[in-house]
């Protein structure tokens, strides 16, 4: 995704545009997003990129005949043709600029007339937004930014790279299994959804059957609809982040009301999420703003990105651009050195999972269901409790690393949630306890000013025949399943680094399905407020 994102900001500015001429009647679905074929205006659709009628590599439907276009004819040159204007939709919309009384009505492509879109005024009964009116289509093509008409042609020439999201977080997918409907919800309601099949409701959030706390997985952060993609949109887990590797974070996002929203509608309720990249970590630590895929110029690295409209019950994929260098020098650059038990930052991050947190804002009524944790949403913000954020803390956990009496071990980073003692559990999925041994290492210094003086109960000290993840490390290994490793208030240090060791032998694992090994930290609760799952990635072999 080196350059211009097609799907986040080429396509959403299109939609968004032929949304806002032919209005949001229909149940939303009319002109270019009629859910029937016959009734598509020109033939065309804009209801997700790669539609038979659409955009990529579609063809037009039975509807053309309509308007005066022969139907199977393609809005685009043939493939391999990456000459923008021979392709008749860049014609159409290239001739939509202009002087009031200057645009024409078609433009001839290849001896076929093709109606200019957005089409002049002179042609369009009221309320329909014609192409001097569409105040979106006029923004998107003037400012700073580079002209969506010169981003689209851009796009042509690269080949029509096709970025958007594929598999279970196609748009066809998600459509198919819309979110249940949020009761009493007669306008948007809008989340990022924390598992599959999410609906947007929280505990405490005032809705009057309410859930429970449990609505939302404990292990929220390895159930959250967050993914990396790669190039082609397709959901990727790679074992290692590699230096010069770029990746989309795509997160989907919900709205289980009854009504629309988006700045498409009325900019006071314009919708928009941001994510932010964090070191690996079970509840916060230092991070970066991710830019935007929406972003026209793909230098800027604005990470607002905006959703013009979200449709009543219905599913859409914000998306972020991840360049690991980028994240990794940035996140290095915050590290404190001596936090970390003697390893430098670079070395602290390489080959890691970032955790990556995403939030949403607008586009409700103000006080409309008020999740019980703060809103808008902080960083620090539980997704148990709050619909506007989501956060995604999973890593692949190579199992042939493993082996007797040599941890695998994986760095992650601990902050202070709330005031009082914080406890860490591990939580492994179908691991059996007479096969595995589970070790936390952390710096000296913090093992004898936050664990030492109040013991550690279920975890014994030892000092010698084992490597350690860093050179100044106390490591500590589990001796009783589910015990809780407590740690005094920290606040004062902001963060500190810490270790998770998991020890077996993988050919005794062999026959063993394992699942995830989580980590959950608590607050003095028991309350749990974050965490990190390790899932194993590659098949044991003998």
């Amino acid at each position: 995704m080196p350059g211009t994102s097609f799907n986040y900001a080429i396509f959403k500015r299109l939609q968004a545009t032929f949304y806002a001429d032919y209005g949001l009647g229909g149940g939303g679905h009319e002109g270019h997003m009629a859910a029937d074929p016959a009734q598509l205006l020109g033939g065309f659709s804009l209801i997700y990129p790669d539609d038979p009628h659409g955009l990529v590599t579609g063809t037009l439907s039975s509807a053309a005949s309509f308007a005066g276009l022969a139907p199977g004819s393609s809005p685009l040159a043939p493939v391999g043709d990456n000459t923008p204007n021979d392709s008749p939709l860049y014609q159409m919309l290239a001739q939509s600029i202009g002087p009031d009384g200057t645009v024409p009505i078609t433009v001839n492509v290849a001896g076929q007339n093709w109606p200019v879109m957005p089409p002049p005024e002179q042609i369009l009964p009221p309320p329909a937004l014609g192409t001097q009116t569409n105040q979106l289509w006029i923004q998107f093509n003037t400012g700073n930014p580079p002209p969506l008409i010169d981003a689209f042609g851009q796009w042509l020439t690269a080949g029509r790279p096709d970025d958007s999201p594929k598999g279970a977080i196609s748009q066809p997918t998600l459509a198919a299994s819309p979110p249940a409907s949020f009761p009493g919800a007669k306008t948007a309601l809008l989340f990022v959804a924390s598992f599959a099949g999410d609906d947007g409701r929280r505990f405490g959030d005032g809705e009057p059957q309410g859930v429970p706390l449990s609505h939302v997985p404990p292990d929220f952060w390895a159930h959250s609809q967050i993914f990396l993609c790669n190039a082609q949109g397709q959901v990727v887990m790679p074992a290692k982040l590699l230096a010069g590797a770029e990746y989309a974070v795509a997160a989907v996002i919900g709205n289980s009301g009854q009504g629309f929203a988006g700045r498409l509608l009325n900019p006071a309720y314009a919708v928009t999420a941001f994510a932010d990249a964090q070191c690996f970590n079970t509840f916060m630590s230092p991070g970066v703003s991710l830019p935007s895929l929406g972003n026209l110029d793909p230098a800027d690295i604005s990470g607002a990105y905006e959703q013009f409209v979200m449709l009543a019950q219905s599913w859409d994929v914000a998306g972020f651009r991840f360049d690991v260098n980028s994240v990794f020098s940035q996140l290095a650059a915050k590290l404190d050195p001596a936090k970390l038990g003697g390893k430098s930052p670079a070395e602290w991050l390489k080959d890691g999972h970032p955790c990556v947190k995403v939030r949403m804002f607008g586009g409700e009524l103000a006080n409309f269901f008020p999740p019980s944790d703060p809103d808008p949403p902080n960083l620090d913000t539980n997704p148990r409790l709050n619909r506007h954020i989501a956060q995604r803390n999973l890593a692949p956990f190579d199992t042939a690393l493993m082996a007797i009496k040599k941890p695998s071990w994986t760095d992650f980073i601990l902050s202070q949630a709330g005031h009082g003692p914080n406890g860490l559990t591990i939580e492994p999925q179908n691991w059996p306890v007479n096969e595995v041994r589970f070790w936390f290492g952390l710096p000296h210094g913090f093992y004898e000013r936050y664990v030492a003086k109040g013991g550690h109960r279920g975890f014994e000290l030892v000092r010698e025949g084992v490597p350690k993840p860093f050179p100044d490390c106390v490591m500590l290994r589990q001796t009783t399943p589910g015990a809780r490793l407590m740690i005094e208030d920290h606040a004062r240090e902001g963060y500190f680094g810490m270790a998770l060791g998991i020890e077996a032998d993988p050919v005794r694992l062999t026959h063993t399905r394992l699942g995830d090994v989580a980590v959950a930290h608590t607050a003095h609760d028991g309350r749990i407020v974050g965490g990190f799952s390790l899932r194993p990635q590659v098949p044991l072999r003998r």
